[in-house]
């Protein structure tokens, strides 16, 4: 036999290793994958999704299946190559599945269970898991960031306004962020049109779009191709149907073409680790003139599972362009043209999977010619569809919604614009001002500042003078201070399980467009006067928004109280005084389903039934039948329901005076 301790190491052993191997991650290769998930009997089944290049059908192959999960929310970490989501219940939990298909439950997740969260994707800067709220009984939408660098999984809840002059909210089963953009996608069934979403705004477009004619119903799936495309898994039934088709959308005009017919299929998500190659081509300012310098930073992204090696990397401006200077080359690789030349030409780069940039300062030369200039770089050199032929890559500028576009930027006069530049300075903070031109000669203010752009703190009439070596300009911007402020009042102290209406005073020099109450047991978020119903005290917390983007916010402290049932231990019936009725009463009216009076050997002198308390009718004048009952201590008994819906019995004595 085993002595005790070995058995006991051996055990614990065993306990350490499988601890290992449950917090071990095997990290997806990403190489333009695309996934979902999809609720099927018995739990949710784990699918990757291919297109075949021979039919041009879509392909759904099945990876894994979760028994007793509901998965939903899906998105991408292109670093860590994990997919976060949440587990549905009775309240949202964050989760991620790795590369063997294994799911680990990680944190319950502080969501309205009043709205539904069942659309995601990680943010562009990998930080944060970014899920939309919707709801028919709320006013607003609300969107998630889950910060999946804290450990505790921090949540912060931003309310979102629409551009549509009527629908204030969206619909919307699931989002993508365009791969290179700051910005979200998805398709809202409630005005039937592709819409997107701005963050740093916290701005819906839902109106830029038209409405589609093929597709009616809810997208639960949408996601990103390896080549930048978006596709959607949706229904030309409206609402939550569940008749199935794939469409292809254009997020450069929002038409939608419907492409192949799927099957009846429950509730799913979809996402993607977009590209497998990439080149972004981004420029430091759109509008240029002579005597002035610019950048170009160029990102390469490799999402393929190899490194790639002996790639060239060329780019050709037009020649009254000249390169000043080129900043964090990150790889490895032959410098053959760049500094002093129009002309970019790197040799044989190594290039690790993963995201790098390196930039280029380029100077424009006096007496340029004014136009556009549409700019294109190359990678030639990649391994992308095969491991034995290279194919050649073109850049796409960042900030534009079209795949695999130039660049574009215009040299022109030099001119101070403001357009564009946000006028509204919120009471109390600042705005910075600032006329986009960058590395001029001097810049002067009519504040005496010198700076390229200053920091403002009150309304006023800004203007400022631009030189370089060649030109002269000035601009002006007039700042308008707008104001809000909201007020919850004092504590409040009500009893368990009591409602209470939370009555927000707000004040806003223009139009209040959200509304993010956030506390226990509310029955609306994003509503100017909400309902708690706590089950403990605790702060409840008011953020308010008006159209300019000017937040104020305040905390209003509920605290709770036990039930408390006050009765008097004497009572004078026929008198002129205002005791001479026995009946309990509470700081609030009760139901009181039995009400008894028992004389000293027990019997039932009287008893009403479904009466309440605080009522001189649901109380004993002191008589039994008709007769008044004599001077003594009698006892009474009560069953009375809290605020809570709870009943409890309660036993007293009360002295009857004559």
């Amino acid at each position: 036999m085993m002595p005790k301790m070995t058995q006991f190491y051996n055990v614990l052993l065993i306990l350490c290793c499988a601890a290992t191997l449950m917090y071990a991650q095997t990290p997806f290769d990403c190489n333009g994958r695309m996934f979902r998930v999809i609720e099927k009997q018995g739990g949710t089944v784990f699918e990757e999704i291919t297109f075949d290049d021979a039919t041009g059908l879509v392909q759904f192959t099945e990876r894994n299946l979760y028994f007793g999960e509901r998965i939903n929310g899906i998105a991408y970490h292109p670093t860590r190559n994990l997919i976060y989501g949440v587990l549905l219940g009775k309240t949202y939990r964050l989760c991620r599945i790795d590369g063997d298909f294994r799911l680990e439950k990680l944190v319950e997740l502080p969501l309205p269970t009043g709205m539904l969260f069942v659309s995601g994707d990680v943010s562009p800067d990998e930080r944060y898991l970014v899920l939309l709220g919707f709801s028919p009984n709320e006013t607003i939408n609300l969107l998630a960031l889950i910060d999946l660098e804290s450990p505790n999984f921090d949540t912060q809840l931003i309310p979102l306004k629409t551009t549509h002059p009527y629908f204030s909210s969206i619909y919307c089963a699931d989002i993508a962020f365009h791969p290179t953009k700051n910005e979200l996608y998805g398709f809202d069934h409630l005005s039937g049109r592709l819409i997107t979403i701005d963050i740093n705004k916290r701005e819906i477009d839902n109106f830029r779009f038209p409405v589609s004619d093929v597709l009616k119903g809810n997208v639960p799936t949408i996601f990103f191709d390896a080549l930048g495309n978006l596709f959607g898994v949706g229904s030309p039934t409206s609402g939550f149907s569940t008749n199935r088709y794939l469409y292809r959308f254009d997020v450069g005009d929002g038409n939608i073409t419907e492409l192949q017919r799927l099957n009846f299929e429950g509730n799913q998500d979809g996402c993607s680790c977009p590209y497998k190659v990439k080149l972004l081509n981004s420029v430091s300012q759109r509008n240029l003139s002579a005597c002035r310098t610019f950048d170009l930073t160029f990102t390469i992204i490799n999402r393929t599972d190899i490194v790639q090696k002996g790639v060239v990397l060329s780019d050709t401006l037009p020649e009254y362009f000249v390169i000043q200077s080129i900043t964090n080359f990150p790889f490895q690789g032959k410098t053959e043209k760049g500094i002093g030349s129009n002309v970019l030409h790197i040799s044989n780069i190594t290039i690790p999977i993963g995201v790098d940039s390196f930039s280029i300062k380029v100077e424009v030369k006096e007496g340029v010619a004014k136009g556009w200039v549409h700019n294109y770089a190359y990678l030639d050199g990649i391994f992308l569809s095969s491991k034995t032929m290279t194919e050649r890559i073109r850049s796409d500028d960042p900030e534009t919604a079209i795949p695999d576009d130039a660049t574009a930027f215009e040299v022109g006069k030099l001119s101070v614009d403001f357009t564009g530049q946000k006028n509204i300075i919120c009471a109390g903070e600042t705005l910075e001002l600032n006329p986009n031109i960058a590395n001029a000669l001097a810049y002067e203010w009519n504040t005496g500042k010198k700076t390229s752009s200053i920091i403002v703190h009150k309304a006023g009439n800004y203007a400022v003078t631009v030189i370089t070596g060649c030109e002269t300009a000035s601009g002006n911007i007039e700042v308008i201070e707008d104001f809000i402020k909201v007020d919850l009042g004092e504590t409040l102290e009500i009893e368990q399980g009591e409602q209470v209406q939370l009555i927000a005073n707000v004040r806003s020099t223009s139009e209040v467009t959200s509304y993010l109450w956030q506390g226990a047991r509310l029955s609306c978020n994003t509503c100017l006067d909400a309902i708690a119903t706590p089950e403990e005290s605790g702060f409840y917390h008011l953020e308010v928004e008006n159209r300019n983007a000017c937040r104020a916010s305040d905390n209003i402290f509920i605290k709770l109280t036990e039930f408390q049932l006050f009765q008097p231990n004497i009572f004078y019936p026929n008198s002129s005084n205002d005791n001479h009725i026995f009946y309990l009463s509470g700081r609030n009216i009760y139901q009181m389903p039995s009400f008894q009076i028992f004389d000293r050997w027990g019997n039932i002198l009287y008893q009403i039934k479904n009466g309440n308390t605080n009522e001189l009718h649901s109380g004993w004048d002191g008589t039994s039948k008709g007769k008044e009952m004599p001077a003594g201590l009698y006892i009474w008994r009560a069953e009375i329901a809290n605020k809570a819906g709870q009943i409890n019995s309660f036993y007293g004595e009360v002295l009857l005076h004559r």
